[in-house]
This record gives C-alpha cells, structure tokens and sequence, in this order.
C-alpha cells in the first residue's frame, strides 16, 4: 500500500485485535465468488460468499475462516448440503464432514450485517466515507493486511492465493462499481438496481481482492508495449463523477500508459495484460494496489508509479510473511525513482532517491525486514522510513552495486518468471540475484535488510605523488553493524577535464587507500551519484603533513513537511529565495522572503524544490501535493 497513508497511520492510537485463524494447512483456496449488495450510502452488506477449496490433509472434519462477529451468518452449505458452525472472536469453525484428501467441497456463506468502520481506521477492511476535496461518498473495501474479515468469510494465508474471483455487486443504477479483473456485464433488476459482474482468472492474494461502489465517470487510456506487437491493454479508469474532478487529474492519468510500457519493457509484460489495469476512486489519503485496479484518493506521478509497480511487486509476486513486506513496498518505491528516471529526468529520479535518504539518517534504529514479534502491527509493517524508503533504497543501492542494467533487469524478469502468481520473502530474492550475478549479496542483506542503522564517514585525501591519490577512510556505525561493506564511489576530475570513477571495499572501520590517479587533481568527489545510505560527517582534501588544505562543508539537512502533505510546507530551518518545479522542469513558485513555512496553492503533483539560506544553496529535494 502506498505510504501516503502512513499520514494516517502515525495518528492512529490504538491497533486492531488481531485474531488468527489456525487449521489453515487443511485446505487449499481455488475459487471465491462474491455475492453481495451494497451501496455507497454506509459499510451495510448482505449476501452470500462461495467458496471452492481443496481438502490438502488426511481426517480433516472441521475448518476455520474469519469473519468479524459482528456479520451474523444466517446458513453455511457445502456441497449444497447444510452443515454446522460455531462462531468465537471473528473464527468461524465449520463442520466439512469427513472428506478425503483431495476432495473438492463447494461452500456457500450467507451473512449480513453493517461493519463499524470507526472502530478500526483505515484499517476498516470496508469504509464508508465522503470525499472533502470532491464531495462525493463512497463505499470501498481495503482488506490489507488482515482485514478481508470486516466484509468477508475469508482464508486470510499470504501463501495461499486464490486461483480465480468474481465479484457481484448489487447498487443502485445510478452507481457504479469498480472490482478486480474483467467487467463481464452489468445486470439491469428491478427497483433500479443494478448487478456489476466482475471476474479474474489470475492467482490472487486474499488482502486485494476488493470492490469500490460510488457515482463515477469511466475515462479509459491504453497501453502498447512493445511485447504485445501493437495489441494495447485497456487502462479503465473510474473518477468521480463531478465536472472538475476528471479536468484536474486528467493529465495525471494519461501518464499511466507511458509507465505501463515502460516497467513491461524492464520488468516484463505487465503481469494481467490479458484482462485490465485501472483505478477506481475513494476518499482516503493515498492509494492501494488492488488488482488490476488500484484504489486512489488522488493522482500524482508518483502515486501512480508506486500503485503500478505493486502490481508486478506485490500483486504478482507478493510477500510470503508480513516480515517480508520490503518485497511489496520497496520494490513499488524503487518504481517510482525509476519512472521519475526514464519518463521525467536522472534530476527528478535522483531527488527523490535524495529526499528518501534524508528521512532513512534521520533516525539510527530499526531494520527493513520486520521482525516477527512485529509482524502483527499494522504501524511496524507500513512504517514508511523502514519498509518504504529504505526498502526502495536497498533495490536502488543493488542496482548500483551490480553496475550493469542489462544484468540487473535480467535478475529483476528472472525473480518476476519465478516467483509470478505466488509470493517470495527477501531470501527467495537474495537467491536469484545471487544466481544471476555470481556474486555474494549475504553481508549486504545480513547489514542492510536485516541489520540497522547505517555508516557515518570522515574523509581525507590528499594527492601522494605524481601518480598516486592516497584516500583516509574511517567509519563509523550507529547500531550494532559494526562495518558496513557496501563499494565506497568516487569520482575524480583532473584539470584536464577528465573525469574516472572507482570503487572502493572498506573492509576495517579506518583504512588508508591508495589510487593510480595521473595528472594533477582538480577535484574528489564522495558518492556522486548520490545512492548509498549514509551521512558524511567531514570531507577534507590535505597535504602530506594532515593539513587541511580544502574543506568540503558538511551536508545541511533539511526538512521539509508534510510531505507528502497538502502543499503548506514547513522547514527545519529558516529558508530564503525558494524556489519550485514542476515536473516538467517549469518554475511555478518563487518565495524570496526568510521564513520558516509557505503556503505553496500547489495542484498535486510531484515538484522539486531549490531552497537557499545565508546566500547559499542548502537543498534541492522532491516534494509531494
């Protein structure tokens, strides 16, 4: 899910209970059809779930599914035949007989009642809420990460997709409903009502299954990569159905196309070509990547780039154990550095890979994978600094470190061929990059995903001899990694205006390297390119004798935020003469007064922001609307 809402996670003061349901290893999800009515007046439903599994155990007579206590079950059928069930803290216990193993049992599930979204946040599993920007009200699910019991009887297992869905969804004929896969037909009924009939035939997980009811406009672009030789995927979108609202998003969403056909290009065909992608609308901050149409309160560059590589990274690959959420989250980070690369400039991708390294130093503690005694807390798993930023910065950094996008993208299809339609952990990815590089990627992940914390240097260098550049490295740590090993990069620019990189393997906290550098030396610069996790404590060039000769001044650290926000920005310190970007480069904001805050009238959308203080430039970095 996309870290917008982490904005509303950071205010929530309580956690759902969290109930898991054992007994899952005895049957095995084949096909879910959701039979319900619903408005988009409030969380009220009633109708029936069938579900087809497969016994997968020997002398198995009972069966447990969740569903909140507070949907009463009116009947349970299998095999058309009623059966009994007993009901304690959202597990329903069902009485399956004595099938073998191997069996195919058919259950049918008849319920009803109206979900409390205010007990439990964003994390309602359904809502019922209107929009403030747009006014419209909505009803949407968003089950993520254990919530598909709020409106369904579900197996809620990571590792057991369901191998095809449909979603009937019964409404008023003035709404519209939004779902996963291919809309089949619309039903006309009496009463003016209306069926929507929505199907996938593709593996999916539990948590992104979903449905959206609300008053709509339908606006649909399509994408043509290359891979389909001129055949296009249908982009539908659905948006509210208000006279400003498609105008105002309009040339966010024909964005998306682009994006398609480039992450097919790298990442392989987009994973569902053969039934859609799309959106659909709902009033929460942020978006969510149910399949093959995401969720969205708003349209930005970024959000659309996040929600779309979820559905490569996360909805075709999805984590096996919420520890493992960094296969979700950030992968769908690094797509958003990535499309901001290819489709706006190495600038914009490289500012935002800048701001995320910024918020990643600004605290020592906590490690990417989440660990298992925090695998149930909805505020660990989507801690943004964590699990997004710096998720999306260790893909960045293995990018990086292999140094070869040929080879990089290759290990990317060959993890995506491998593990399509299932769900993989950081491991199962360590392997494959492992396999395809021949290299080692055990200490990386042993100090970047499970580890903590990140490096702090101190820097010297002076030029040896006529040949020679001699580099003074010492390293400190801020958690229990006592050395991180990560290449160091460098750049040299002689006088001569030519210019060589190289690499450098810290292998003790304070070590002297020694550099073949020919001809004199105008300049050495630290991580050019700006992508390795670390802070810079000082940055000296010296002589011989440990005299500094040339000082680089530390990095000032500025923040900016809310951001993502509203477009009120706040900053750490006092800026003067700023400056701000929009996406294609054109200035649309200048402030020349000292202040500590701006009230920007920003449309959303993705800016960069130049910001002086003292007459100096302090930072440049991406801020969201």
């Amino acid at each position: 899910m996309i870290y917008r809402r982490l904005i509303i996670l950071s205010l929530l003061l309580s956690l759902c209970t969290l109930v898991r349901a054992q007994g899952h290893e005895d049957f095995d999800m084949k096909f879910l059809k959701l039979e319900l009515s619903a408005d988009n007046l409030s969380t009220k439903i009633a109708g029936k779930s069938h579900l087809v599994f497969e016994i997968t155990s020997d002398n198995v007579a009972k069966i447990k599914l969740e569903l909140i206590d507070e949907l009463s079950i009116s009947g349970i059928t299998i095999n058309s035949v009623s059966t009994s069930f007993t009901r304690n803290n959202d597990i329903v216990t069902i009485d399956v007989g004595s099938p073998n193993n191997g069996d195919l049992l058919n259950m049918v599930v008849s319920y009803s009642g109206e979900p409390n979204p205010a007990s439990n946040g964003i994390f309602a599993g359904i809502n019922n809420d209107s929009s403030n920007a747009w006014g419209n009200q909505v009803t949407w699910t968003l089950s993520e990460p254990f919530n598909a019991k709020y409106w369904w009887p579900a197996k809620q297992d990571l590792n057991d997709k369901i191998d095809s869905i449909r979603v009937h969804i019964t409404t008023g004929d003035h709404l519209k409903v939004g779902s996963n896969g291919l809309l089949q037909k619309t039903v006309s009924l009496t009463n003016n009502r209306v069926r929507y009939e929505w199907a996938s035939r593709y593996p999916i997980a539990y948590y992104l299954v979903a449905f959206t009811i609300g008053e709509y406009v339908e606006y649909n672009n399509y994408a043509y990569p290359d891979e389909l030789n001129g055949d296009s995927i249908l982009i539908q979108n659905y948006i509210y159905n208000n006279p400003e609202t498609l105008p105002y998003y309009r040339n966010q969403l024909d964005e998306v196309p682009e994006m398609m056909e480039l992450f097919s290009t790298y990442f392989g065909l987009y994973p569902f070509h053969e039934e859609k992608y799309g959106h659909v609308m709902a009033p929460f901050s942020g978006g969510m990547e149910h399949q093959t149409m995401s969720s969205m309160g708003i349209f930005t560059f970024g959000l659309n780039a996040h929600e779309l590589g979820h559905q490569w990274f996360g909805d075709h690959i999805t984590c096996a154990t919420w520890s493992d959420i960094w296969i979700n989250e950030g992968f769908a980070r690094f797509c958003e550095y990535f499309a901001a690369e290819k489709l706006l400039s190495k600038r914009n991708g490289f500012a935002l890979v800048e701001d995320d390294i910024l918020s990643v130093t600004g605290t020592e503690d906590g490690s990417v994978y989440v660990p298992e005694s925090e695998s149930t807390n909805d505020n660990r798993i989507f801690n943004f600094r964590l699990t997004y930023a710096k998720g999306g910065l260790i893909v960045n950094m293995i990018r990086e470190i292999i140094n070869n996008d040929d080879l990089f993208f290759k290990a990317i299809r060959a993890y995506l061929t491998e593990y399509g339609n299932g769900t993989a952990t950081g491991a199962d990815f360590k392997a494959v990059i492992e396999r395809e590089t021949g290299k080692d990627y055990g200490p990386f992940f042993d100090q970047w995903y499970y580890g903590e914390g990140h490096p702090v240097f101190d820097i010297t260098w002076f030029k040896a001899s006529s040949d020679t550049l001699e580099v003074r490295v010492k390293q400190q740590t801020t958690s229990v990694i006592e050395l991180f090993t990560t290449p160091l990069e460098f750049k040299i620019t002689y006088e001569s205006g030519q210019v060589k990189l190289f690499r450098l393997v810290q292998t003790t906290n304070e070590q002297t390297f020694k550099v073949p550098a020919s001809g004199k030396v105008e300049k050495l610069v630290f991580d050019p390119d700006g992508w390795l996790i670390k802070k810079v404590n000082s940055f000296n060039q010296i002589d011989e004798n440990g005299k500094a000769i040339l000082s680089e001044p530390k990095t000032t650290q500025l923040l900016v935020y809310p951001n993502p926000g509203n477009g009120n920005l706040n900053f750490s310190k006092p800026l003067s003469n700023i400056e701000i970007f929009d996406a294609a480069g054109k200035k649309v904001l200048t402030h020349e007064a000292t202040t500590n805050h701006l009230k920007s009238g920003l449309q959303p959308g993705m800016y960069l922001l130049k910001a002086e203080a003292n007459g100096r430039v302090i930072s440049t970095q991406v801020v969201i609307k």
